[in-house]
């Protein structure tokens, strides 16, 4: 067996299958409550390295901006603030006429639904949400890295709800396998799944509890069927 054998026993005996309760995680601040109007909040960044108090970013920003008294700045991480605007007016302006400085600083804008998406890819659209079946999807446009496995599925570490798990769907990407989470094939041609189902055969004998569950898929089949999760009511 080879070193190159042993590293993928190692890859893919320490990943879980889609059976267990595996999934990056996202931690939502006690401030930063998920349920707000997502198409209407704004993220904005200060690129600087001096420290930035919220009451401060809140209070420059605010005039400048010419927002309404009921929109709410919330720092989410340093130098990071979530801001749920009134009306998609506010969001459009603020957008994309700016101002875009925090006294000599500069201020990166994105869609406040990237805050949700950071860890899948960049969010390149307005959030569209659609109800069905007494679920709620949240429907947007991602650039996503195609070089990398994709996830099924991340977790939200919730102030108030605790773990929310939100299923992922994708949409006109063509075959995505749900063992490896790769493009452009499925399990049954995974050129990994067929090295490891040779492997396993091998140390058959040899009875090693890493590689009892190692050919199972690491996702689930909703990953390119959003009908799946209404029928199993995830």
């Amino acid at each position: 067996m080879t070193q190159a054998d042993l590293e993928l026993i190692r890859k893919f005996a320490g990943m879980r299958t889609v059976d267990s309760d595996y999934s990056p995680t996202i931690n939502i601040p006690q401030q930063a409550i998920v349920s707000r109007d997502w198409d209407l909040c704004l993220l904005a960044r200060v690129c600087t390295d001096r420290l930035v108090f919220d009451n401060q970013f809140e209070q420059f920003m605010r005039p400048i901006w010419d927002v309404t008294p009921g929109v709410s700045f919330t720092q989410v991480d340093k130098g990071l603030y979530l801001i749920e605007l009134s009306n998609k007016n506010e969001v459009e302006r603020i957008s994309n006429g700016g101002p875009w400085h925090y006294r000599h600083d500069l201020v990166a804008i994105e869609e406040g639904i990237a805050f949700l998406t950071s860890l899948v890819g960049v969010a390149l659209s307005d959030p569209i949400t659609i109800r069905a079946n007494g679920k709620k999807f949240i429907k947007v446009k991602m650039q996503i890295p195609i070089d990398k496995p994709l996830f099924d599925k991340v977790k939200l570490n919730h102030p108030s709800l605790g773990q929310v798990i939100v299923y992922l769907v994708y949409e006109r990407l063509g075959r995505i396998c749900l063992f490896c989470g790769g493009l452009g094939h499925e399990m049954t041609g995974c050129g990994e799944r067929s090295r490891l189902v040779k492997l396993k055969k091998m140390l058959e004998k040899e009875n090693r509890p890493e590689m009892q569950d190692i050919l199972k898929p690491t996702r689930g089949p909703w990953i390119t069927n959003q009908i799946l999760l209404l029928s199993q009511g995830a």
